[in-house]
């Protein structure tokens, strides 16, 4: 058996060590290719890839003004989509939506929600803290407002997408089916 690599940070993906593919991760490949006639190796390898074209520019999107960020945002949805087609494309943006509305959010959502006298005090609330000058994407913002709601009512919302920065209109606007 192989060393340990020692990391001095901690990696989201194998293929950004140095030492990708290590024993472990090879062991891991065989016994896959074994059991379930697939690879980790070259499913990892294809997430690099895809994600290296999808995030294309990424290190100037946090500098960027809204507008160039919303531009950013489109290109990586179309590239997205180009790569791994569009139903596949929302599901990934759908479930991004949802890890974007974190715990915090959802403490301030619940806070807000018992600090409000109606529903439109509530809306005030938010409108004044937790969305300005956020861009959202075409799935993920449905879902990630889905999830803020339901956190702060105890109860399932639906949500519809009427216009998004993304598809080019001035803001995002959404219907909260509460």
């Amino acid at each position: 058996m192989s060393e340990p690599i020692k990391l001095e940070k901690k990696f989201r993906y194998c293929y950004e060590c140095d030492g990708f593919p290590c024993a472990r991760v090879k062991r891991l490949d065989k016994r896959y290719r074994t059991k379930y006639e697939m690879s980790m190796i070259e499913n990892l390898e294809y997430i690099r890839d895809i994600l290296e074209k999808i995030m294309l520019d990424a290190d100037k999107y946090e500098s960027s003004n809204y507008a160039k960020k919303a531009a950013w945002w489109r290109g990586a949805t179309l590239r997205l989509e180009k790569a791994v087609g569009k139903e596949t494309a929302i599901r990934i943006m759908e479930s991004c939506g949802r890890k974007c509305c974190g715990g915090t959010y959802r403490k301030h959502a619940e806070k807000y929600w018992m600090e409000s006298e109606s529903v439109e005090d509530f809306l005030d609330k938010l409108n004044n803290y937790v969305w300005h000058g956020q861009v959202v994407g075409i799935g993920g913002g449905r879902l990630k407002y889905k999830q803020f709601f339901e956190s702060a009512l105890g109860r399932a919302v639906e949500v519809d997408l009427l216009q998004s920065i993304i598809t080019g209109a001035d803001s995002c606007e959404f219907i909260i089916h509460i």
